[in-house]
């Protein structure tokens, strides 16, 4: 279903763009695809678009389509109801809808409260707020025929069987009237009556009268097929043979349609009068001027089922082969079907008397009385150029040279026989003093007055003999483009302008020049300026929407329109000088193409004009399919749309609208599908978004429909989602949302927290003064009895003085004994730390004494296996890869017997930096690759987006978590997967009382007796195999790893049992500060500097 967000009137506080000259322009010109079809256009000039099964369609013939309030277009079809919104197609059917009980859709109508209607092969059904119900007509499983919507909100329906139901408040009532014998096909709304076709005729039952009609009254056949009630008083019948019109009891029949069945009518808001027939397509009638539609016009289907019109204006036509849409575009394109002559136009020019011409390789067409009509004259082919002189003579460039026809209708030829550089004209321009000037395939000619042609083929300053186009600034100067680059003329000869990096391309096809001297220059590697002698180069890069640039045209309002090999555009020249002046980076431009109306994106260069600015303010164009216009004299007929939320996802559920005030606890993935109701290109629609309280700013969406949130806190939100055409303009809408909080986010959770501490307090004091209360009485007690013992001690004091004099010699040689005994302690305790230093000497001394031959060993053993690894057989391969192996076995060990000796010693340094934990896991992988590659075990990262920056030494966490990730890889069975995940510990949970990183590395391995977990971190220690099997490795690794987490103040523990598998758990915190091993550590042992 869709959810009905509150729609906002206002932009939000950072929607408002400073709308420059482009964006009134733009805006205006997308206004005018959301008005009604001019009848002033031909049927083929529309812009038509059309969707089938290839598209989504879920059958191929379309009977009925009407449009619900929210702006979702309805189709009716032989497999269900389907609802579109530009993009998508939703298909409702049985299968997803068991209160549907049939698929197969013959007609549909729609009520005011946006109640559908569905007339099926089985009976009636009605569809109303996202349910079906199916309507009790006691007709069995009769079909519908026929269903009309009443002025007074009651609904009239037909049946195959020739039974009429009348549903007032929605319960059926059925009407026995004297009918022909046969089904009901057709029904039109009068009055309080209704209009009734028949294969027999047409009855009218108004205030309980029942009139007729046929073939015997002045029907031009008995056999009716469709009505529309056209107006308060007439009726169109459309029937086996064509279409009547039944007003005040005349009927009159209208000429011009072929003998068809006329099977749909509609009269849209522009007054054209819409008709589809059975098998000869579809007719526009405008006035009495009737217009054919047919496939060779772009029809899908001849046999038309169902004609509407949307509120953006748009004709929707569903035939046996889709539905397709009519739209006015920006654009009106004429081609050869309207008095072109040919399709591929090249130069089109309107004279000072508003006449315009348009050429092409196979002649010339003449604008007259809003049509054009071809030159018949076989002078004016291969048209390349047309310009107008001051004396009224109208000048023709073709491939052949130049025809100058005088306003006396004289003609004068001119070609290389009469002095011209090259036959092929491809622009003229006649300057201030009478010159005319002629840009050719062979350098520039000039004709003066008098007569003489002068030529600059060859010359110097041209740069290139290719001249292309000719513009004079207001002081006079001639400019030129060539080959070679922008030739100005300074009154005898050519003066070359080319910078080869600001001017990166001298194919250029276009020239004009602003009045304060300002050369704007086209060609296929942006647009140049050419200001002050300096040339600066615009591209896409800055906004522009192509760089392959075939003409240009000033439209008098500060804006240059554009076209391209992509279509056309325009952009202001204040923009434009901003991005060349370097105080802009962008500008904005809009690019229109054949969705627009443009005739072809594919606009026409190489001849002059190729762009024009008549006097009624049209922008022309010539393309590769005729010549289009822009106008801008149409004001939108409605707004457009605020975008819609259709569905929202909570972790993959749909959510209904009532239940979004109060979503459960518990919700992990949200996520908001939503579109965009307008039916006039929506593919070109921009979207952002953002969650009120959540995000601090849009979210850029572009051309996608959906937004997704995870682990969104307990609150009340509301998404705010935002569309446009054309990044300038936004329309807005709300929708509110509350995420219910978990019972230990809640107040309730909290007063018991505070009642469960305060009664806690409330028992400890109570305790503390009981306790204090039996202490004083124990005290008491106490002091009577050491009152007594120090009577009785006083008496043994006495007698014991006696003794000690005794035994005073005793005890002076007592203590020197005492004395001696601590000496040998001492010298005991000094030759154990001796011994230890001397270990760790042994060690580090042993340890580089092997690795020197060792590293020979494995470096020859190398050396070997790349030689002749491939020419020894399988048993040396075999004996060369152990001797590598176990050597680098050998190394581990050692390394690991060094590592262990500076941490005892207390020598090793650690030498902080800042880690991106993400890069160090995913490296790692990388290098292990090879070996998860051959074991075939697949490595997972899970690293969270928000884990924090890392203080440590880096290369001991790439140790540490190397030591991890290998053992997981090692000891994971084939196939299997290891995941290690990052995430951060914030300090209410972090075992190191400070904000810290967790990493996990877990394996699918056999598993660790709980028993083992402290065992496995001490040197040379393993745990016991699940199935008894014999440990592999040293026992050192896990050792060094929990010493090198200890000596950054981390902690490491294992999570595992037998046969499920182990996870390693390091925790590090996120600030640096250093520890240092004591020189006799316990397990695990650090202290803080």
């Amino acid at each position: 279903m869709t959810f009905r967000p509150q729609p906002r009137s206002v932009t939000p506080r950072d929607e408002t763009s400073s709308v420059t000259t482009v964006a009134a322009v733009v805006v205006l010109v997308l206004g005018l695809q959301l008005g009604a079809l001019p009848p002033d256009r031909a049927v083929s000039q529309y812009v038509k678009r059309a969707w089938t099964v290839e598209q989504g369609l879920p059958h191929g013939t379309v009977r009925g389509v009407t449009q619900t309030s929210d702006g979702y277009l309805w189709l009716a079809t032989y497999e269900g109801l389907v609802r579109f919104n530009g993009e998508e197609f939703r298909i409702l059917d049985k299968r997803s809808n068991p209160d549907m009980f049939s698929n197969s859709i013959a007609t549909m109508c729609r009520t005011n409260d946006d109640t559908l209607w569905l007339g099926t092969l089985t009976g009636l059904m009605r569809f109303r707020d996202g349910r079906f119900q199916t309507i009790e007509t006691r007709l069995g499983t009769d079909i519908i025929n026929a269903l009309v919507s009443a002025g007074d909100g009651t609904v009239w329906a037909g049946s195959a069987g020739g039974r009429l139901l009348h549903l007032v408040r929605e319960e059926p009532q059925q009407l026995s009237l004297p009918l022909p014998k046969g089904p009901i096909t057709a029904l039109a709304p009068v009055g309080h009556g209704l209009w009734i076709g028949t294969p027999l005729g047409l009855a009218r039952y108004q205030g309980g009268r029942l009139d007729s009609w046929s073939k015997a009254t002045g029907l031009s056949s008995d056999s009716v097929v469709s009505l529309l009630a056209d107006g308060t008083n007439a009726l169109l019948v459309g029937t086996a043979s064509g279409l009547d019109r039944i007003e005040n009891g005349r009927i009159e029949h209208i000429a011009g349609l072929p003998a068809d069945q006329v099977t749909a009518l509609h009269r849209d808001r522009e007054g054209n009068l819409w008709i589809g027939t059975y098998s000869s397509g579809l007719f526009r009638m405008s006035g009495n001027q009737i217009a054919p539609y047919g496939i060779g016009d772009g029809l899908l289907n001849p046999t038309i089922r169902a004609i509407f019109e949307d509120d953006e204006g748009s004709v929707w036509i569903g035939s046996n082969g889709g539905v397709e849409q009519l739209r006015v575009g920006a654009f009106v394109t004429w081609n050869e079907r309207e008095g072109l002559t040919d399709e591929y136009a090249r130069a089109i020019f309107e004279d000072r008397e508003g006449i315009l011409w348009a050429g092409s390789a196979n002649g010339l067409s003449r604008w007259e009385n809003g049509r054009w009509v071809k030159v018949d004259d076989s002078r004016f082919t291969g048209i390349l150029s047309i310009a107008q002189s001051r004396d009224g003579s109208h000048w023709f460039g073709t491939a052949k040279g130049v025809y100058r026809i005088a306003p006396n209708g004289e003609s004068t030829h001119l070609t290389t026989a009469n002095g011209l550089s090259n036959n092929s004209i491809r622009d003229i321009h006649e300057d201030r003093h009478g010159n005319v000037w002629l840009a050719t395939d062979f350098g520039l000619n000039r004709l003066r007055p008098g007569g003489e042609i002068e030529s600059f083929a060859g010359r110097g300053g041209l740069g290139a003999n290719y001249a292309m186009a000719i513009a004079e600034t207001a002081d006079g100067r001639i400019w030129v483009v060539t080959g070679g680059g922008l030739g100005e003329f300074d009154g005898t000869s050519f003066i070359l302008h080319s910078a080869p990096r600001e001017l990166p391309s001298n194919h250029n096809h276009a020239l004009a020049a602003d009045d304060d001297g300002t050369i704007w220059l086209t060609g296929g590697d942006g647009l140049v300026r050419y200001r002050d002698g300096k040339f600066r180069t615009i591209t896409t890069r800055e906004g522009l929407a192509s760089d392959k640039i075939l003409s240009l045209v000033d439209d008098g309002n500060g804006n240059l329109w554009f076209g391209t090999v992509r279509g056309a555009f325009m952009a202001s020249k204040r923009d434009l000088h901003a991005v060349a002046n370097g105080t802009s980076p962008r500008l904005v431009s809009r690019l229109f193409d054949e969705n627009d109306g443009l005739g072809s994106r594919q606009c026409n260069g190489h001849a002059s004009p190729t762009a024009l600015r008549s006097k009624d303010g049209r922008i022309w164009f010539v393309t590769a399919n005729g010549v289009s216009a822009l106008t801008t004299s149409r004001a939108p007929a409605l707004p457009a749309r605020n975008p819609v939320v259709e569905r929202v996802l909570i972790d993959g559920k749909e959510l209904h609208g009532s239940a979004l005030g109060s979503v459960p606890p518990g919700a992990g993935r949200i996520e908001f599908e939503f579109t965009g109701l307008t039916f006039a290109t929506p593919e070109r629609l921009k979207f952002r978004y953002r969650i009120e309280g959540y995000d601090h700013d849009w979210i850029d969406a572009g051309a996608k429909r959906v937004a997704s949130y995870t682990n969104l806190r307990a609150g009340a939100y509301r998404f705010i989602l935002a569309s446009s055409r054309d990044g300038l303009t936004w329309r807005v809408t709300a929708l509110p949302f509350a995420l219910q909080p978990q019972f230990y986010e809640t107040n309730w959770f909290i007063a018991l927290c505070v009642a469960a501490v305060a009664a806690l307090l409330l028992t400890a004091h109570s305790m503390r003064l009981r306790l204090s209360r039996e202490r004083a009485r124990a005290l008491g007690t106490l002091v009577e009895e050491r009152t007594r013992q120090i009577s009785e001690e006083k008496e043994r004091t006495e007698l014991a003085l006696l003794a000690a004099e005794a035994s005073a010699r005793d005890a002076e040689a007592a203590r020197g004994e005492a004395e001696r005994h601590e000496q040998l302690t001492e010298r005991a305790l000094a030759h154990a730390e001796e011994a230890n230093r001397a270990k760790s000497i042994f060690l580090a001394a042993t340890s580089h004494e092997l690795r020197t031959p060792l590293n020979a060993i494995i470096g020859f053993s190398e050396i070997l296996i790349s030689q002749f690894g491939h020419e020894s057989d399988t048993r040396q391969q075999r004996f060369l890869d152990n001797i590598h192996s176990s050597g680098q076995y050998l190394l581990g060990i050692i390394n690991n017997i060094l590592d262990l000796s500076k941490v005892e010693a207390g020598k090793m340094e650690l030498l902080p930096e800042t880690i991106i934990i993400g890069d160090v896991l995913t490296g790692i992988g990388a290098v292990m690759k090879g070996v998860s590659t051959l074991r075939r075990i697949s490595i997972e990262f899970e690293i969270a987006d928000d884990v924090p920056l890392l203080e440590a030494d880096q290369t001991l966490i790439k140790q540490i978590l190397y030591n991890l990730m290998s053992n997981a890889v090692k000891f994971s069975p084939p196939g299997s997967t290891v995941v290690v995940a990052a995430r951060p510990l914030p300090l209410a949970v972090s075992p190191v009382g400070e904000n810290a990183v967790e990493i996990r590395v877990t394996d699918q391995g056999p598993g660790i007796d709980p028993k083992d977990h402290q065992l496995i971190f001490q040197e040379f220690r393993q745990a016991q195999g699940t199935r008894g099997e014999r440990p592999h490795g040293t026992g050192l690794g896990l050792a060094l790893v929990k010493r090198f987490v200890a000596m950054h103040r981390g902690t490491i523990h294992v999570e595992s049992e037998p046969g499920h598998g182990s996870t390693f758990v390091v925790v590090l915190p996120c600030r640096f500060q250093p520890t240092v091993s004591r020189e006799s550590p316990q397990e695990g042992a650090v202290e803080r500097r």
